[in-house]
Parts: C-alpha cells; sequence; structure tokens
C-alpha cells in the first residue's frame, strides 16, 4: 500500500514520470524492501532515479539516488554497494 501511494505521489508531482522498475528486493539484514527505478525531469533536465523503500517497526524509510541519465550506470555500483549494506539495529 505504501508503494502504491508512493508511485502514485511521484506521477503526480514529479514532471514527466515515467516508471522503468518496481521489484521485490531483500536487505543485508534479511528485511523486505521494494526498489523504484524512474526517470523523471528535475531542474530542467531529465534525472534516472532509483528509490528504495522499506519498514523498520513503525516507520517508512525512503532512500533516493538520482543522476543525469547518462551517469546513473556509471555511480549506480556504489550506490548498490551501499545499499546492500544497510541493516537496521533497532
Amino acid at each position: 500500500t505504501i508503494v502504491n501511494i508512493h508511485l502514485k505521489n511521484n506521477t503526480n508531482n514529479l514532471k514527466d514520470f515515467q516508471l522503468i522498475e518496481s521489484s521485490d528486493t531483500i536487505l543485508a539484514d534479511n528485511r523486505p524492501a521494494k526498489n523504484i527505478i524512474f526517470t523523471a525531469m528535475d531542474d530542467e533536465e531529465k534525472k534516472q532515479g532509483l528509490q528504495l523503500i522499506t519498514k523498520n517497526n513503525d516507520k517508512v524509510y525512503l532512500i533516493t539516488y538520482k543522476a543525469y541519465i547518462d551517469q546513473y550506470e556509471q555511480y549506480l555500483p556504489i550506490i548498490q554497494k551501499m545499499l546492500n549494506s544497510l541493516v537496521f539495529f533497532k
């Protein structure tokens, strides 16, 4: 439900929002999460973004990575390494 609301908000609030992928993933602490990959206009330039959505206790966390489309893949391995190390202790 949270992901669907977030996607609707992105569609309504981000100029030229286009969903590329929405997939399930598991974080390092075996916590389920959702990856959303999209493009949208940002400061008059189209950018590609990745958003990771997960929940810990009663809080929802949204982590966003955005880059110019021609640089997105260049930095993605670093971002993936960071996201793969994400662990909630409590």
